[in-house]
């Protein structure tokens, strides 16, 4: 164990090792990491990997604080050149996993869950968020819930659809009968649409609901 000052003495645990050149919190040393933190206690109530607090200051200027930041940097000349800045994996398929799970607690200040800034200007193709599904159930690149899905520029698939195709349609919402209430907000420049299933018609909202049938 490395020896510390507890304020009193000098103690050292058997969790917190080096080898001399890496670090560890856990019981093994590993020289393919710098710093590895591993638990084997009883999970008994939430148990943290890594916590990081973002205590405030006294301070007037304007910082920037980060829990956690990555930066990939110099010359990566391996085969293996894939610089990945958080990598979750889950063994089990029981519990719930969130890859990311942001709570945003501030209720007068701007939340951003995940912001992605894809700034690169070579000529590469560059993606602010890329999603490969592979399981055998359903899976959402991106799912809403009771709330409001904005996009900027423009919505679009991936490429045109054959007509044999079985994937890749736009999911329009659907209502069984004429809708009646007006929508609470509105966009500038934009308007909502929605679908009668029973009727088969299509309904956009400009000052009341106008619709057309469809065959």
């Amino acid at each position: 164990g490395i020896v510390y000052y507890n304020g009193t003495s000098l103690i050292n645990s058997s969790n917190f090792i080096t080898d001399g050149t890496d670090v560890a919190l856990g019981t093994t040393v590993s020289a393919s990491y710098k710093f590895i933190i591993s638990r084997n206690d009883a999970v008994t109530v939430t148990k943290y990997g890594l916590y990081v607090v973002n205590a405030s200051t006294s301070s007037t200027a304007s910082i920037g604080k980060y829990g956690l930041y990555v930066e990939a940097s110099g010359n990566w000349s391996g085969s293996s050149a894939t610089s990945t800045a958080a990598l979750i994996a889950a063994d089990s398929a029981s519990p719930t996993v969130r890859g990311i799970d942001v709570s945003s607690l501030g209720a007068t200040t701007t939340g951003t869950g995940i912001r992605i800034t894809s700034a690169h200007t070579s000529a590469t193709t560059n993606y602010g968020l890329y999603i490969t599904a592979t399981l055998s159930t359903t899976n959402y690149a991106i799912f809403v819930l009771n709330g409001i899905s904005l996009f900027s520029e423009e919505v679009r698939t991936n490429a045109g659809l054959a007509t044999s195709s079985t994937t890749g349609f736009f999911y329009l919402g659907a209502v069984a009968g004429t809708p009646t209430a007006a929508p609470p907000t509105t966009y500038s420049g934009l308007v909502p649409f929605v679908y009668d299933s029973t009727n088969n018609k299509l309904y956009t909202y400009n000052g009341g609901w106008k619709s057309v049938t469809l065959a």
